[in-house]
């Protein structure tokens, strides 16, 4: 086997490997939750973006 099928061969098990992590089902609340975050930050500030005061 060529280096290059070997290459092709380890990133399609390491897609395969990230995508099951990622819909497997115990996994679905902190995705969601770390999907909120940014959300919850505009929320609680009032504003539609942190604001920083590095003008001074």
């Amino acid at each position: 086997m060529s280096t290059m099928g070997f290459s092709l061969i380890c990133v399609v098990i390491a897609f395969t490997a990230l995508v099951v992590w990622v819909y497997w089902p115990g996994n679905k609340a902190r995705f969601e939750a770390r999907g909120r975050i940014p959300l919850d930050e505009f929320s609680e500030a009032g504003t539609t973006r942190k604001e920083s005061s590095n003008d001074e």
